[in-house]
Protein backbone atom coordinates (compact mmCIF):
# COMPACT_ATOMS: atom_id res chain seq x y z
CA UNK A 1 0.00 0.00 0.00
CA UNK A 2 1.36 3.10 -1.09
CA UNK A 3 1.48 6.32 1.51
CA UNK A 4 -1.67 8.80 0.73
CA UNK A 5 -4.11 5.67 -0.30
CA UNK A 6 -6.21 6.07 2.39
CA UNK A 7 -9.55 3.26 2.07
CA UNK A 8 -7.93 0.97 -0.05
CA UNK A 9 -9.67 -1.95 -0.58
CA UNK A 10 -8.68 -5.58 -0.55
CA UNK A 11 -10.57 -8.07 -2.60
CA UNK A 12 -10.43 -11.99 -3.03
CA UNK A 13 -11.79 -12.86 -5.83
CA UNK A 14 -12.45 -15.87 -7.55
CA UNK A 15 -14.28 -16.89 -11.22
CA UNK A 16 -16.21 -20.36 -11.33
CA UNK A 17 -16.17 -22.03 -14.49
CA UNK A 18 -19.35 -23.10 -16.03
CA UNK A 19 -18.27 -25.87 -18.13
CA UNK A 20 -16.34 -24.18 -20.70
CA UNK A 21 -12.49 -22.87 -19.94
CA UNK A 22 -12.10 -19.43 -18.37
CA UNK A 23 -8.96 -18.55 -20.86
CA UNK A 24 -12.03 -17.08 -23.21
CA UNK A 25 -12.50 -14.93 -19.89
CA UNK A 26 -10.33 -11.84 -18.15
CA UNK A 27 -11.71 -9.96 -15.35
CA UNK A 28 -11.60 -6.30 -15.82
CA UNK A 29 -10.06 -4.24 -13.26
CA UNK A 30 -11.27 -4.09 -9.94
CA UNK A 31 -13.32 -0.91 -9.99
CA UNK A 32 -15.39 -2.13 -12.88
CA UNK A 33 -16.30 -4.85 -9.96
CA UNK A 34 -18.06 -2.40 -7.39
CA UNK A 35 -20.34 0.58 -7.16
CA UNK A 36 -19.94 2.76 -3.91
CA UNK A 37 -22.19 5.09 -1.47
CA UNK A 38 -20.38 6.75 1.33
CA UNK A 39 -22.67 8.25 4.38
CA UNK A 40 -21.25 10.64 7.35
CA UNK A 41 -23.21 10.67 10.12
CA UNK A 42 -26.41 9.17 8.34
CA UNK A 43 -26.17 12.08 5.08
CA UNK A 44 -25.11 10.89 1.80
CA UNK A 45 -22.45 12.88 0.89
CA UNK A 46 -21.70 10.80 -2.18
CA UNK A 47 -23.66 8.13 -4.43
CA UNK A 48 -22.45 5.88 -7.29
CA UNK A 49 -25.50 6.15 -9.73
CA UNK A 50 -24.07 3.42 -11.59
CA UNK A 51 -21.11 5.72 -12.48
CA UNK A 52 -18.46 4.45 -10.42
CA UNK A 53 -17.15 1.92 -12.57
CA UNK A 54 -16.43 4.55 -15.50
CA UNK A 55 -15.01 7.24 -13.23
CA UNK A 56 -12.77 4.92 -11.32
CA UNK A 57 -11.28 4.17 -15.24
CA UNK A 58 -11.43 7.33 -16.66
CA UNK A 59 -9.72 8.73 -13.11
CA UNK A 60 -6.98 5.62 -13.94
CA UNK A 61 -6.68 6.78 -17.27
CA UNK A 62 -6.09 10.11 -16.73
CA UNK A 63 -4.50 10.75 -13.09
CA UNK A 64 -1.68 8.35 -13.45
CA UNK A 65 1.58 7.94 -15.53
CA UNK A 66 3.51 4.98 -17.11
CA UNK A 67 5.32 4.09 -14.17
CA UNK A 68 2.07 3.40 -12.04
CA UNK A 69 -0.10 2.15 -14.39
CA UNK A 70 2.98 -0.84 -15.03
CA UNK A 71 3.47 -1.59 -11.59
CA UNK A 72 1.22 -0.53 -8.57
CA UNK A 73 -2.21 -0.55 -10.95
CA UNK A 74 -1.24 -4.17 -11.84
CA UNK A 75 -2.35 -5.10 -8.12
CA UNK A 76 -6.05 -4.41 -8.82
CA UNK A 77 -5.54 -6.01 -12.54
CA UNK A 78 -4.72 -2.98 -14.71
CA UNK A 79 -2.81 -3.87 -17.55
CA UNK A 80 -3.56 -1.93 -20.88
CA UNK A 81 -5.50 -3.07 -23.61
CA UNK A 82 -4.08 -3.01 -27.56
CA UNK A 83 -5.84 -0.12 -29.37
CA UNK A 84 -7.78 -1.47 -31.64
CA UNK A 85 -8.17 -4.99 -30.20
CA UNK A 86 -10.32 -4.73 -27.16
CA UNK A 87 -13.03 -7.29 -28.52
CA UNK A 88 -10.26 -9.92 -29.48
CA UNK A 89 -10.36 -12.31 -26.79
CA UNK A 90 -7.99 -15.23 -28.46
CA UNK A 91 -4.95 -14.54 -26.84
CA UNK A 92 -3.32 -17.23 -29.51
CA UNK A 93 -4.75 -14.21 -32.18
CA UNK A 94 -1.61 -13.15 -34.02
CA UNK A 95 -2.51 -9.57 -32.98
CA UNK A 96 -3.69 -10.34 -29.38
CA UNK A 97 -5.27 -7.85 -27.03
CA UNK A 98 -1.96 -7.81 -24.61
CA UNK A 99 -4.31 -6.10 -21.56
CA UNK A 100 -6.41 -8.99 -21.95
CA UNK A 101 -3.38 -12.06 -22.17
CA UNK A 102 -1.80 -10.32 -19.26
CA UNK A 103 -5.25 -10.92 -17.39
CA UNK A 104 -6.20 -14.48 -18.61
CA UNK A 105 -3.41 -15.95 -17.03
CA UNK A 106 -4.56 -14.57 -13.26
CA UNK A 107 -7.68 -16.36 -13.95
CA UNK A 108 -6.93 -19.23 -16.16
CA UNK A 109 -7.87 -22.46 -14.03
CA UNK A 110 -10.83 -20.52 -12.19
CA UNK A 111 -8.60 -19.88 -9.08
CA UNK A 112 -8.36 -17.12 -6.48
CA UNK A 113 -6.83 -13.38 -6.98
CA UNK A 114 -6.24 -11.27 -4.73
CA UNK A 115 -6.71 -7.90 -5.69
CA UNK A 116 -5.83 -4.07 -3.87
CA UNK A 117 -7.50 -1.27 -4.92
CA UNK A 118 -8.39 2.62 -3.77
CA UNK A 119 -11.71 3.57 -3.48
CA UNK A 120 -12.29 6.67 -5.93
CA UNK A 121 -14.70 8.45 -3.88
CA UNK A 122 -13.77 12.63 -3.37
CA UNK A 123 -14.29 12.86 0.63
CA UNK A 124 -11.11 9.85 0.36
CA UNK A 125 -9.01 12.05 -1.81
CA UNK A 126 -8.49 15.11 -0.23
CA UNK A 127 -5.98 15.78 2.28
CA UNK A 128 -7.52 16.64 5.50
CA UNK A 129 -8.47 13.65 8.23
CA UNK A 130 -12.36 13.41 9.07
CA UNK A 131 -13.35 14.66 12.52
CA UNK A 132 -13.76 12.05 15.40
CA UNK A 133 -16.80 10.18 16.09
CA UNK A 134 -17.93 11.26 12.61
CA UNK A 135 -19.79 7.93 11.66
CA UNK A 136 -18.81 6.70 8.51
CA UNK A 137 -21.05 4.34 6.37
CA UNK A 138 -19.50 3.11 3.31
CA UNK A 139 -21.78 0.46 0.94
CA UNK A 140 -20.21 -1.35 -1.87
CA UNK A 141 -22.37 -2.14 -4.81
CA UNK A 142 -21.72 -5.24 -6.76
CA UNK A 143 -21.15 -4.84 -10.61
CA UNK A 144 -22.93 -7.41 -12.82
CA UNK A 145 -20.60 -10.06 -14.22
CA UNK A 146 -21.34 -9.26 -17.28
CA UNK A 147 -20.25 -5.69 -16.60
CA UNK A 148 -16.64 -6.75 -15.53
CA UNK A 149 -15.43 -10.22 -17.58
CA UNK A 150 -14.73 -9.90 -21.15
CA UNK A 151 -15.06 -12.37 -23.65
CA UNK A 152 -18.12 -14.62 -24.45
CA UNK A 153 -19.64 -17.04 -22.25
CA UNK A 154 -21.82 -17.47 -19.10
CA UNK A 155 -19.16 -17.20 -15.63
CA UNK A 156 -19.51 -15.48 -12.08
CA UNK A 157 -16.92 -13.56 -10.22
CA UNK A 158 -17.12 -14.64 -6.56
CA UNK A 159 -16.12 -12.31 -3.74
CA UNK A 160 -14.27 -14.87 -1.12
CA UNK A 161 -12.66 -11.71 1.27
CA UNK A 162 -13.15 -7.81 1.42
CA UNK A 163 -11.04 -5.74 3.66
CA UNK A 164 -11.24 -1.98 4.25
CA UNK A 165 -7.63 -0.63 5.23
CA UNK A 166 -8.25 2.76 7.06
CA UNK A 167 -5.47 4.92 8.25
CA UNK A 168 -6.09 5.98 11.74
CA UNK A 169 -3.94 8.99 13.39
CA UNK A 170 -2.75 10.14 16.43
CA UNK A 171 -4.00 13.79 16.79
CA UNK A 172 -1.94 16.48 19.03
CA UNK A 173 -4.30 17.05 21.75
CA UNK A 174 -3.58 20.95 21.11
CA UNK A 175 -5.08 20.35 17.67
CA UNK A 176 -8.47 18.42 19.06
CA UNK A 177 -9.30 21.84 21.27
CA UNK A 178 -8.74 23.79 18.68
CA UNK A 179 -10.91 21.87 16.61
CA UNK A 180 -13.78 22.05 19.28
CA UNK A 181 -13.73 25.51 19.44
CA UNK A 182 -13.66 26.24 15.52
CA UNK A 183 -16.85 24.08 15.63
CA UNK A 184 -18.38 25.71 18.16
CA UNK A 185 -19.11 28.53 15.35
CA UNK A 186 -19.03 27.00 12.23
CA UNK A 187 -19.16 23.16 10.63
CA UNK A 188 -16.33 21.23 8.97
CA UNK A 189 -15.80 21.83 5.87
CA UNK A 190 -13.88 19.47 3.58
CA UNK A 191 -12.78 20.72 -0.10
CA UNK A 192 -13.66 17.98 -2.94
CA UNK A 193 -12.28 19.04 -6.19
Amino acid sequence: MLEGQSFPESARQRTNETGKKLIKKAIQKADEMIGRDVCLNERTVSSSNNTYPYRAIIETLLNHGYDSKTSQLTSELYYKDTVGRMNVYDENDKEPNEGFKSRVKFIKRSGTVDMVERLHVDLFNQDRLLLNLVDVKLKLIRSKPSFCLMGEGDYNVIFEHVSLYVRKVQINPAVVIGHAKALERTTAKYPID
